[in-house]
């Protein structure tokens, strides 16, 4: 059987709230989204980590050109970022040569990188209203992204 998950985290994969904010987004979270799910956990992983799509995965391209980006060439990008607890992103495209981040990769659906993560489990629906998603960016105090998957 399977299972979906919505992830909200920051813009910043290494942005961690402080101590009260860390409560705040998890409370909010829980009242928004607890009645409706199995379970609503939020905190800091320790590190990054790299929060994909699962079965939801599409295909990833180029921020700059729009090209599609080789899955081979990432999973090695993937690999070096992983050796060093992906605090370095950075990465040049092969397409075009442009200097981005593994992070602003376009990622079909959604994924991205976070240390600190709200994690929603069972939703019943895939992705929050954008109310929510603007009320828990107001406690945040910086932009939010959604990551939905399915294992």
């Amino acid at each position: 059987m399977s299972s979906n998950y919505l992830r909200i985290i920051a813009d910043l994969p290494d942005w961690t709230p402080d101590g009260p904010r860390a409560e705040q987004l998890g409370a909010a979270a829980q009242e928004m989204f607890g009645a409706r799910s199995a379970e609503v956990t939020s905190g800091d992983r320790g590190e990054i980590v790299f929060l994909d799509q699962g079965e939801w995965f599409e295909g990833i391209s180029c921020p700059n050109c729009g090209a599609a980006v080789d899955t081979a060439w990432w999973g090695e990008r993937m690999d070096t970022a992983a050796e060093n607890g992906f605090t370095d992103l950075s990465v040049t495209t092969e397409c075009c040569g442009s200097a981005t981040s593994l992070n602003d990769l376009v990622y079909r659906k959604p994924a991205g990188f976070a240390r600190f993560v709200i994690e929603v489990r069972e939703l019943d629906k895939t992705y929050a209203d954008d109310t929510s998603v603007a009320a828990l960016e107001q406690i945040a105090g910086r932009p939010l992204r959604q990551v939905a998957a399915r294992y």
